[in-house]
């Protein structure tokens, strides 16, 4: 079966720099299942190797009701987001495990399935996320890291990038001491244009850093901002503690409305 025969197929793209056909494309994907599973949450990340390379596999959840016609129609789907994405971060000079493709299935109107493919970074590479730098608060090298950190973010906003998920999970720390190099991920939400500082400001409430992490990583970012540390740190804090608030009245809400609506069930209740 040639790939433009695979039932329900409606978009595939493979990279040009891949050198791959689409029907190895389709092959990577249906063999997935097979591999590692690296995350199982909403979407479902498969590792295996590849033509002797280490491959990444994201299957993206089949969107909800209304919105299967809303990515059929009107917005790119995430696989889709997340290639081009990708093209424009390494265009850029910025790094990000390499793109191999993306496909579609559905109708012309329609999405239900999609999947992105790129190159991947295991662990044993000796990249780990920098959410293993927030949680330990003993690890070697922590604050050069941070510090680093916050260069390589105010380089990200120089270059008009802001990545809508930039949570500690989503950023690889990819190589050592000295030159620190960060690797993004999960691309699929990212918008590009000039950046005020209360938006670069706003972007890193997302790390969810303590105050103490959040003043390191603003030093290193106000190196290659060019403006003292003190005039970005205030913008910085302010919006973390709001952003951590709001989450805490979030989960708070939730857990008084699960436990109201546990009360209000026939299960729960009083006869």
């Amino acid at each position: 079966m040639s790939f433009a025969d695979e039932p329900g197929l409606r978009e595939l793209r493979v990279h040009a720099k891949a050198a791959m056909e689409p029907s190895e494309l389709l092959a990577i994907c249906r063999a997935a299942p097979s591999g590692e599973v690296i995350y199982a949450g909403r979407n479902t990340i498969w590792a295996l190797e590849w033509g002797g390379k280490s491959i990444a596999v994201k299957d993206f959840v089949i969107p909800w009701g209304i919105r299967q016609w809303v990515y059929g129609c009107l917005r790119a789907s995430k696989a889709k987001r997340s290639f081009e994405n990708a093209s424009v971060l390494i265009a850029l000079g910025l790094h990000t495990p390499s793109p191999v493709g993306y496909m579609e299935f559905g109708s012309r109107v329609r999405l239900l399935k999609s999947f992105y493919v790129s190159e991947y970074l295991p662990i044993s590479s000796g990249a780990f996320p920098l959410r293993d730098v927030l949680l330990d608060a003993n690890r070697a090298g922590r604050e050069d890291i941070l510090m680093a950190f916050g260069r390589f973010s105010c380089r990200l906003h120089d270059l008009d990038v802001l990545h809508l998920d930039y949570s500690p999970g989503n950023i690889l720390v990819a190589s050592s001491a000295p030159a620190y190099q960060f690797e993004l991920v999960d691309l699929n939400r990212m918008s590009f244009g000039a950046l005020s500082l209360q938006q670069r400001m706003h972007n890193l409430r997302l790390l969810w850093a303590d105050d103490d992490d959040l003043r390191t990583v603003v030093m290193g970012y106000a190196e290659v901002f060019g403006q003292p540390a003190n005039a970005l740190l205030q913008p910085a804090l302010r919006a973390s503690q709001m952003h951590k608030a709001r989450a805490s009245r979030e989960e708070h809400l939730k857990k008084t409305l699960r436990a109201w609506v546990g009360k209000s069930s026939p299960a729960g209740g009083s006869t």
